[in-house]
């Protein structure tokens, strides 16, 4: 189930207008639990695309172009507070071209319709792979570089060349039963220049193994853009908690529990703990059979629980307190009493 903050419906809904009249077919994205993600929430929705090839015969030359709107949960590899750019929980709008021989129509289509939906594409950076390296697996594919990104219409001086596996996809997957699935190829990342540089979009051409096919599979172009921030650099956002939406529920928190003065370190741990709650909320709504545990996903759930807790004892507050405030203050935003209650049984309370 996607679950949006209000401020981003207009923009997804736009988005996924602008990608159905182009003719793409939609795909129910991956559940938050699912078999191909083993020890993990969905992180991505590379599923979707392996789904898509996996029913498909690998003599199949037909090109199909599809997307999804896909809800991800992301917690092992993040720091251990809100930056305002990395999210846990987020949304990802993703386009395959199944079976593509050139992609370059389908990247200046791309880059349009970014461009109309208010992204400062003309301002942003391009960073693509540079090159060969005894890093990247064979066959490595071409093409998909500054040479290309300039007949995009990309001016030169936007392109940023990486080298090694900085803009080369690399995956080797294995899902519950041991299917292998694997995908490389070259990436291009779309970089805005608010603050360090928010990246919003990413171009991934690749090729890749899936079970049951003896050839790797045809090129496919993933046209990838994750829908906070995209909404984040249409509105010259910083940070997150910049939208009105969530500036107002933090407030909300700030002023309830702290008053009117709180320190900046103070105001960071608020931002880290809600971002927390709000994405237990999400798991518990999408998932309720779902329970910390020592193995698997589960165990992802328990660490998500555990830093919660702690984060939440840490600045003094109480989970019945938070979760009441993030009901009265997440816009647009409803979660069933129950899905509260499960939340506050994870939690302890």
């Amino acid at each position: 189930m996607v679950t949006l903050i209000k401020d981003l419906i207009p923009i997804a809904d736009a988005a996924v207008d602008a990608v159905k009249r182009a003719g793409f077919e939609h795909r129910s994205p991956t559940p938050l639990v699912d078999d191909f993600w083993v020890t993990s929430l969905t992180p991505s929705s590379s599923e979707v695309m392996f789904r898509e090839l996996s029913n498909s015969q690998s003599s199949d030359s037909t090109s199909r172009r599809i997307f999804t709107v896909q809800p991800c949960v992301r917690f092992a590899d993040l720091a251990p507070w809100s930056d305002g750019v990395h999210l846990l929980y987020f949304h990802m709008l993703t386009c395959f071209v199944i079976n593509c021989e050139d992609p370059l129509d389908d990247v200046k289509w791309f880059s349009d319709v970014l461009r109309t939906l208010g992204a400062p594409v003309k301002d942003s950076y391009f960073t693509y792979f540079s090159g060969n390296s005894h890093l990247v697996p064979k066959p490595q594919l071409t093409g998909f570089d500054g040479a290309f990104l300039e007949r995009v219409g990309v001016s030169r001086e936007r392109c940023v060349p990486c080298s090694g596996l900085a803009n080369y996809q690399v995956n080797l997957h294995r899902d519950e039963t041991g299917n292998k699935y694997e995908v490389w190829g070259p990436k291009i990342e779309i970089m805005s220049n608010l603050g360090s540089g928010i990246e919003y979009g990413t171009l991934i051409y690749g090729r890749g193994i899936v079970p049951h096919q003896k050839e790797p599979f045809a090129p496919t172009l993933s046209l990838v853009v994750g829908l906070e921030r995209l909404a984040q650099v249409k509105n010259g956002y910083e940070s997150f908690w910049e939208m009105p939406s969530m500036n107002r529920f933090r407030e909300l928190a700030i002023r309830h529990f702290f008053g009117n003065r709180p320190s900046k370190p103070l105001i960071a741990d608020v931002e880290h703990s809600l971002e927390l709650i709000m994405t237990l909320l999400c798991i518990a709504r999408d998932v309720p059979d779902l329970a910390p545990g020592e193995r698997g996903v589960r165990n992802q759930l328990h660490r998500i629980v555990r830093t919660t807790s702690r984060k939440l004892a840490h600045i003094g507050l109480k989970v019945c307190d938070v979760l009441k405030i993030s009901q009265e203050g997440l816009a647009g935003v409803h979660f069933h009493p129950d899905v509260v209650k499960r939340v506050a049984t994870w939690l302890g309370d």
